[in-house]
C-alpha cells in the first residue's frame, strides 16, 4: 500500500530562519526517538520504504540538500554545525534506506518568515507484513529538527534540536 508523507516545516518563532536541518530515521517496532532517548511505540515489524527521493517542495531563494543512510539508528550530530564527520550520508536513496537528512537554506531576503511554511514530500510503501494482523498496527514517526533565526541586528542564532510531536499511519488488514 503506497502512502504520501508530508513534512510541513512550519517557522513559529518570531524571527526569519536561514536554515533549517531535519533528520527522520523511519519507523520500526522497538524504535526510539531521534533524538529523544523514548519508545515511539511503533507496531510495525517492517520498515516503511522510501519509493523514490525525498523532495522539498520548490521555494524561491531557497537551496536543499538531502542525505541517506541505509543506517537503523540516525545519525544526529549533522543537526548541529558542529563537527558531524562521523555521520556517512548519501546521496542516492534506495528502498533500504533507514534513515534520511534534509538540509534547508534561504537566501538573504528570501528568509522563512515567522508563520510560512516548506513542505518536503516523502512517496512512501508500507511492507508487506507489519505486524499482528489482529490489530492495527501503527507506525509512529518523529523527526528531530534545527534552525537558525536571523536576529534584527542580522545575528544568526543556532537554536537547540528539537523532536515535535510523532505521528502516526496505521493499515487495516483481512483475510481474502
Amino acid at each position: 500500500q503506497e502512502y504520501d508523507y508530508v513534512l510541513r516545516l512550519t517557522n513559529t518563532g518570531t524571527n526569519p530562519v536561514n536554515q533549517v536541518r531535519v533528520i527522520d530515521g523511519l519507523p520500526v517496532s522497538g524504535d526510539t526517538g531521534v533524538i529523544l532517548d523514548q519508545s515511539r511505540g511503533t507496531d510495525w515489524t517492517n520498515r516503511p520504504t522510501l519509493n523514490s527521493a525525498v523532495v522539498p517542495v520548490s521555494r524561491d531563494g531557497m537551496t536543499s540538500t538531502i542525505g541517506y543512510s541505509n543506517d537503523l539508528d540516525a545519525c544526529t550530530a549533522s543537526l548541529t554545525s558542529a563537527d558531524a564527520s562521523g555521520c556517512s550520508w548519501s546521496d542516492s536513496w534506495s528502498s533500504s534506506t533507514g534513515s534520511f537528512q534534509v538540509r534547508l537554506q534561504f537566501a538573504e531576503g528570501k528568509l522563512l518568515a515567522p508563520g510560512d511554511s516548506v513542505d518536503v514530500k516523502l512517496d512512501m510503501d508500507t511492507p508487506y507484513n507489519v505486524g499482528d494482523q489482529d490489530d492495527l498496527p501503527i507506525a509512529w514517526n518523529s523527526i528531530a529538527q534545527n534552525v537558525w533565526a536571523v536576529q534584527p541586528n542580522g545575528k544568526v542564532n543556532e537554536l537547540r534540536p528539537s523532536e515535535p510531536n510523532k505521528v502516526g499511519v496505521g493499515m487495516l488488514h483481512s483475510s481474502l
